[in-house]
């Protein structure tokens, strides 16, 4: 089966089933970290507070699976959706990682590239936009457990854009951070 999956940029570039372990494997973490009593670490390294989403089976908690999500994670996503990540991170090593992830909840797919980032020995800022202020809080949380600094940005509409400027500039190049953006995204102001 093929699935075409957008990188977001008018690029969509064909990923078929077959490709995906490689694709993942990619992506995955040579060294996790430890998962306590409340986290999922997953085969990326990435730490999960599985307590905050409601939606999670509760005895993830306190567990590394060290599995490909093939077809799925039983949490986040499929597999596809993990080899679209992979498909956009592909190859950058010299150049900050940029990524923009909208109606982020948690902001899984930002601070997943963030994490990859931290391995690849990169920078990069990633702007997740959320308009639950619940789901703005976990995004929050999320990235300061995976060691990931963030910044929520909030206001009306006109002080959004200010405010989202000011927190791309003020990011340092070689750093990676999370700029959370509490907001609804549609194609135009309102």
């Amino acid at each position: 089966m093929h699935r075409v999956p957008s990188l977001g940029n008018g690029v969509s570039v064909p990923i078929t089933d077959a490709d995906f372990p490689a694709l993942l494997e990619a992506l995955r973490s040579d060294s996790l970290p430890d998962h306590g009593s409340e986290f999922l670490v997953d085969w990326m390294g990435v730490k999960t507070r599985i307590p905050m989403l409601p939606w999670a089976p509760a005895e993830l908690a306190g567990t590394t699976s060290t599995d490909l999500p093939i077809p799925d994670d039983g949490y986040r996503s499929e597999d596809f959706e993990y080899a679209a990540l992979a498909r956009a991170v592909q190859g950058i090593t010299h150049h900050p990682i940029r990524i923009v992830e909208i109606g982020a909840g948690w902001a899984p797919w930002a601070v997943a590239a963030l994490v990859h980032a931290r391995r690849q020995g990169i920078g990069g800022i990633a702007i997740a936009v959320e308009a639950d202020p619940r789901r703005c809080a976990w995004a929050c949380m999320h990235a300061q457990d995976n060691g990931i600094a963030a910044t929520l940005v909030s206001g009306k509409p006109r002080q959004l854009a200010g405010r989202l400027n000011k927190a791309i500039q003020s990011s340092q190049p070689d750093r990676r951070q999370l700029v959370i953006v509490q907001a609804a995204a549609w194609h135009e102001s309102g």
